[in-house]
């Protein structure tokens, strides 16, 4: 049909056979269904007239649903009849378009025009220049969802979205009505109600007589291609922020020139964001202090190249401001605006070496302290060496003179003691008993002597052997009674019925130390008494709970109470120190050489226990200690024991013990 055509149809502005053809076809719009019908309605009307007079013929029963057949019949042809002709006279309409819009060569339609156009990848569009739609090709369907019988004959304001401007469309119909090409981009809705973006060109098609009679819209789908753009717009803003907020200076150079800067690069060297013009007239050289300069030229060089260079090194900057600034450089090769660009990241690490240039000196003068430190602890070392040799000498010498001066000692007080029971004046034996008294003075010193240095060497030990502990503290405590008796004094003891009597232990060290603790109390009791009791109890001082013995063991608690002078509070952490007392007045006073109680305190130690005090200046004083001693077996026995009748002492009953 198409290549009958001899001539372009009216669009094209052309007269001819085209006319003739598009006359034809006009006749077949009118008359084919005008003629369809008639033939429906002939048909029904015969056919119920063949069966109106059939019913005459039927007995009266059988008439009327006769009769209804026959109207069902006649309604039935007459709405089929109607709808052919409605449908013919419709695909007529269409094709009569079609025929007029197909654009052909002056002399005749090139064979493929009408596939091109219908296989187009772009939807295209043809109106009248009301802008009703006379044709769409199958893109313009794929596109909107629309097929063209939807469109033909409509609008095309069906696909508005109403997201244009009105003065948008004003002037697209001012471009196109003044006979000129519209270019431009719409938000149209589809079908199915989703919105796209709608690129398009449409261009008005004028007759012979140059008369505008049809517009040709050329469609494209942008949708993708605009969501990939405001992607590519929306990580551009991300990095240009990110480039924007960087703490590193970052500056792009196209032949040597700046031509990009952040203001990172501008704070770092002194630039305002106004001199553009100046730092682009500017290469990033001029701030490079001259002795790297020659150095980041060739690098700069190197690079361009192609040649291997670091990846990063450092430089000094020197800003407007003639500050110098020390900079970590990472430069590398970029496109950028469609030229080759060298991309230099520059941080600033001035801080940085600054700091690493104190650590250093700090290291070296660490270094320095740490040389005299070890210098200092050899000599420290050696020092306390040379300090323990010269205490191990000393505890030495005075443990051998202790025992060589006790050798001569003991002589004296034994021919004393030969020479007193001989036959002697008074006068005579007066004077031996002061010798025999002073001898025996001077051999407890030296015993003391002779113990504290054996402590202080650790040589000291001690000897567990099983004892009774009450017969013992009588034994103890009896020779005492004779020196508080001179003094008028009150000696006593007792001891709690709980604790055991049968113990293992250091009866000597227990002696020792009860008579260290008890001759203290007697030396600085003028009247009154000293009260010795032993007994088990659960605390130790005024908190300490009592160290739970291991089994076999048993923890003794002892006290010496007594009425004397008392002990300041200030004072009182001085008084278990070596050759320390309280006043130097009570050495010239009451005498005694200050270690007495520094070998109780360290007997105690020895035995796991401990020694404090409680006093009070003007109301006395209570020595508290603790001894951990072992119990004895079935199978010990006490060695000789004292006798309770033997320790009674004397009449006087001021002196007596008691024993709980």
């Amino acid at each position: 049909m198409v290549g009958s055509v001899q001539a372009m149809h009216p669009l094209g502005g052309c007269q001819g056979d085209q006319s003739a053809s598009q006359g034809r076809h006009s006749v077949a719009t009118a008359v084919l269904p005008s003629m369809l019908l008639t033939t429906g309605l002939l048909v029904t009307i015969v056919g119920m007239a063949y069966t109106v007079m059939r019913s005459l013929t039927l007995p009266q029963a059988a008439w009327w649903p006769s009769m209804a057949g026959a109207l069902a019949w006649f309604i039935l042809s007459t709405t089929l009849a109607v709808t052919l002709a409605r449908r013919q006279r419709s695909r007529l309409q269409i094709q009569s378009r079609r025929l007029a819009i197909t654009p052909q060569a002056p002399d005749a339609v090139h064979p493929c025009l009408l596939t091109a156009i219908a296989q187009a990848a772009d939807g295209i569009v043809i109106t009248d220049v009301q802008g009703t739609i006379e044709y769409v090709n199958p893109a313009f369907t794929r596109m909107t969802g629309y097929s063209a019988e939807a469109v033909v004959g409509h609008n095309p304001r069906r696909l508005k979205s109403d997201q244009q401007d009105p003065a948008y469309y004003q002037d697209l119909w001012q471009t196109i009505l003044a006979g000129q090409v519209w270019h431009g981009e719409l938000i149209n809705r589809r079908r199915d109600g989703t919105c796209y973006h709608d690129k398009m060109s449409i261009t008005p098609v004028r007759n012979v007589n140059r008369a505008i009679t049809h517009f040709i819209a050329i469609k494209q789908d942008v949708t993708a291609i605009r969501a990939t753009e405001a992607a590519l717009r929306a990580t551009e803003m991300k990095y240009r922020t990110m480039i924007e907020h960087a703490n590193d200076a970052i500056v792009v150079l196209q032949a040597g020139k700046i031509v990009y800067r952040n203001p990172a690069l501008e704070h770092l060297l002194g630039l305002s964001p106004d001199d553009t013009k100046a730092a682009a007239d500017r290469s990033l050289l001029d701030f490079v202090a001259p002795e790297d300069r020659e150095r980041v030229r060739e690098y700069a060089q190197r690079r361009l190249r192609g040649e291997p260079v670091p990846d990063h090194y450092e430089m000094t900057l020197v800003s407007l401001h003639r500050r110098r600034i020390i900079v970590e450089v990472k430069p590398s090769i970029m496109d950028y605006e469609g030229r080759s660009s060298t991309l230099v990241v520059q941080r600033d690490i001035t801080a940085r070496e600054q700091a690493e240039q104190q650590l250093a000196e700090a290291n070296i003068t660490l270094q320095r302290e740490i040389a005299e430190h070890r210098r200092t602890e050899v000599a420290l070392r050696q020092a306390k060496d040379a300090a323990e040799a010269a205490t191990r000498a000393k505890s030495q010498f005075l443990g051998n003179m202790s025992h060589e001066l006790r050798t001569p000692m003991n002589g004296l007080l034994g021919m004393s003691e030969l020479v007193l029971d001989t036959e002697l004046t008074p006068e005579q034996r007066d004077y031996l008993m002061t010798v025999r008294d002073s001898g025996e003075a001077l051999l407890d010193l030296l015993n003391d002597i002779l113990d504290f240095s054996m402590l202080d060497a650790g040589t000291l030990n001690l000897d567990p052997l099983p004892f009774a502990l009450r017969d013992y503290l009588a034994a103890t405590l009896k020779p005492l009674a004779a020196q508080a008796q001179q003094k008028g004094l009150k000696l006593a003891f007792a001891v709690h019925p709980e604790v055991p009597d049968r113990l293992v232990g250091d009866p000597c060290r227990l002696g020792q130390i009860l008579c260290k603790v008890v001759e203290n109390a007697i030396k600085f009791t003028t009247q009154g008494e000293v009260m010795v009791t032993v007994d088990t109890a659960v605390t130790i001082g005024a908190a300490s709970p009592s160290p739970t013995p291991e089994p076999g063991m048993v923890m003794l608690h002892c006290t010496v109470r007594d009425t004397g002078i008392g002990i300041p509070a200030a004072k009182q952490a001085l008084i278990f120190e070596a050759f320390t007392q309280v006043d130097g007045s009570l050495t010239r006073k009451y005498g005694g050489s200050g270690v007495g109680l520094n070998i109780a305190a360290q007997l105690v130690e020895r035995m796991g226990g401990r020694i404090w005090l409680e006093s009070e200046e003007g109301r006395g004083s209570v020595f508290h200690l603790t001894l951990r001693l072992g119990l004895q077996s079935a199978s010990e026995e006490v060695g000789t024991s004292v006798s309770p009748t033997a320790i009674d002492g004397p009449s006087d009953p001021e002196t007596r013990y008691s024993q709980v």
